[in-house]
């Protein structure tokens, strides 16, 4: 669609700073009471410019470092089985005394998670959590280095583990609990732990072992949990990592020879070893083709359906072949540009819709290197969740293209695509996701270009 405004050169000083409100108010062919003959100049917009749009599979993303412990799985009917479990580090224990007495007896060992108000998907279902114990330690993976410091993913910037990443753990729990998850709640779930482990580590205060003083002893002791999930539950919820504790309970007779209660606590080691394992099944959906060896589906072999979603690293690449092309005409001048999202609005029931995403600039290798920027070439632009309405307007994101278009005019950017994407801290701490219905109709997907044509 093109719509055109005539301007003739003699009025241009007194005209030009309202012709962007002209603009609004005209149609295609509006002239504004001026002959045909004075060599007019144009204010016009297009949105046909081609998008190619396809469903995009990331390098596995980054998942420890985020404080934060997902758990749970899910049934999207869009996107498959999502499920998620958590491994991690204990660190040497922490009590108030250092010294128990020697008659102590022991009373219980609980596992205690704290939720942190992260819910994806429905929680009225019971869902089933177990504690295992790691047999291998927790090693971070280094980071590959690009031939070229602008070839590496904008995502990694240091040793990680991935959404990938797990380690052997004893099948048989050390623990495990079935609940329905209350991800808003201020209470913590408590998972009860062998009363064989917690004998062992009462033993090992009493006598002072110093194996409890060292924490690469006590690694080599005890390497850690991998907290998994069972094959139940609708919802995946996430807890405070770094306020993850086991919790020692010990009875012993005070000096007075009354009895008295004794804990000890054990926390999380640290962060950057406690991470989020992935596993997702798109079987019978229209991404069942979607992995690791076959990374891109064009919007044709989805049904013009197009998909998005954080963890498991699904992008909208976008590419814009006649761009380039569009911009090499002769008296063309951009004053803006826009990218325009729609997407039903009625989509969003028990899967919510992003509040927000925004654009990686990939390579011609399909690698992002670059986040597309504000005006001020340095803030990350945020495109704004708009919802949509029952009279049939449609939720939408918007992301402004001047800059993006300012640095392909000046050589920039060549053989690049766009990939929409949750921001980078949900995009590797959740399991968000947004849904593109792009209808045989309605382009889902729009590049509007505002120029002035000489």
């Amino acid at each position: 669609m093109n719509s055109i405004i005539k301007i003739s050169p003699n009025q241009l000083l007194l005209c030009f700073s309202f012709a962007v409100l002209f603009v609004s108010g005209c149609r295609k062919g509006d002239n504004i009471g001026l002959p045909k003959d004075q060599n007019p100049i144009s204010m016009e917009m297009t949105d046909t410019v081609t998008v190619i749009a396809s469903t995009y599979l990331l390098d596995s993303l980054p998942t420890s470092n985020s404080g934060s412990i997902l758990l749970g799985q899910v049934d999207d009917p869009h996107f498959g089985k999502t499920r998620l479990s958590s491994y991690l580090q204990i660190g040497i224990p922490v009590w108030n005394n250092g010294t128990i007495p020697d008659d102590a007896l022991f009373d219980s060992l609980n596992l205690v998670l704290k939720y942190n108000k992260y819910v994806y998907g429905d929680t009225n279902e019971i869902q089933r959590f177990s504690a295992h114990q790691l047999t291998k330690r927790i090693k971070l993976i280094k980071v590959e280095q690009a031939a070229e410091p602008e070839e590496q993913p904008i995502f990694v910037k240091e040793e990680a583990l991935y959404s990938t990443s797990k380690f052997e753990y004893d099948p048989v729990p050390l623990g495990e609990i079935s609940l329905l998850p209350k991800p808003f709640s201020s209470d913590s779930i408590t998972i009860p732990l062998k009363k064989s482990l917690g004998q062992e580590l009462l033993k090992m205060l009493i006598e002072k072992d110093s194996r409890l003083n060292n924490i690469e002893d006590f690694l080599n002791y005890f390497k850690g949990l991998a907290l998994s999930t069972g094959s139940s539950g609708k919802s995946i919820v996430g807890f405070d990592a770094e306020k993850l504790k086991i919790v020692l309970y010990y009875n012993y007779k005070g000096s007075d020879g009354f009895p008295r209660k004794g804990t000890v606590q054990f926390n999380l080691n640290d962060k950057q070893y406690q991470f989020n394992h992935i596993d997702a099944d798109r079987n019978k959906t229209r991404l069942q083709a979607l992995n690791y060896h076959s990374r891109e589906l064009n919007a044709e072999a989805t049904n013009k359906e197009l998909f998005v979603q954080a963890g498991t690293g699904i992008v909208t690449k976008l590419s814009l072949p006649g761009l380039t092309s569009f911009l090499q005409q002769p008296g063309i001048g951009v004053n803006t540009a826009e990218l325009v999202i729609e997407t039903e609005s009625s989509s969003y029931k028990v899967f919510k819709a992003p509040q927000e995403l925004n654009l990686f600039i990939s390579n011609s290798s399909n690698t992002p290197t670059q986040v597309l920027t504000n005006a001020d070439g340095k803030s990350i632009q945020m495109a704004k969740f708009q919802p949509g309405n029952d009279a049939g307007s449609k939720a939408k994101y918007v992301f402004q293209l001047g800059g993006y278009i300012d640095a392909i005019k000046k050589g920039k950017y060549k053989k690049t695509a766009l990939m929409l994407s949750l921001p980078f801290d949900p995009l590797t701490k959740t399991v968000n996701r947004l849904h593109i219905a792009n209808g045989e109709s309605i382009r889902s997907i729009k590049v509007k270009i505002f120029y002035t044509k000489f």
